[in-house]
């Protein structure tokens, strides 16, 4: 549900949060860029081969373990793809959310 809204809208509502616009501006960008890196990483973790878990069954391995010898490296391919994916969105919420500061700034500035 939150993942569609538009960075942009959610600005407005992190400026009356934050009452300041880099705060706002730096928690929207980063709302917009974990998105992508967080459900791609669930689905990483939901790709991992059943086989990979019973056999970690079958060892009795710690929780720690599994993470550490198990899904991480097998969740770490689809999680530098989507890095590479949520910097791209960052860069392009970075260029819209400076230009709305700027107008912002401008527009409060010059009434006061």
């Amino acid at each position: 549900m939150l993942k569609s809204v538009s960075p942009l809208a959610r600005l407005p509502i992190c400026l009356l949060v934050f009452k300041s616009t880099n705060p706002a501006s730096t928690w929207s960008i980063f709302i917009c860029s974990i998105w992508p890196m967080s459900i791609n990483t669930a689905v990483g973790v939901q790709r991992v081969p059943q086989d990979y878990m019973n056999v970690a069954r079958v060892f009795n391995l710690l929780e720690w373990k599994i993470i550490r010898k198990i899904l991480f490296p097998s969740v770490l391919p689809c999680m530098l793809t989507w890095v590479r994916l949520a910097i791209g969105t960052a860069w392009l919420a970075i260029v819209a959310e400076e230009m709305f500061m700027g107008w912002c700034q401008y527009r409060f500035l010059s009434l006061g």
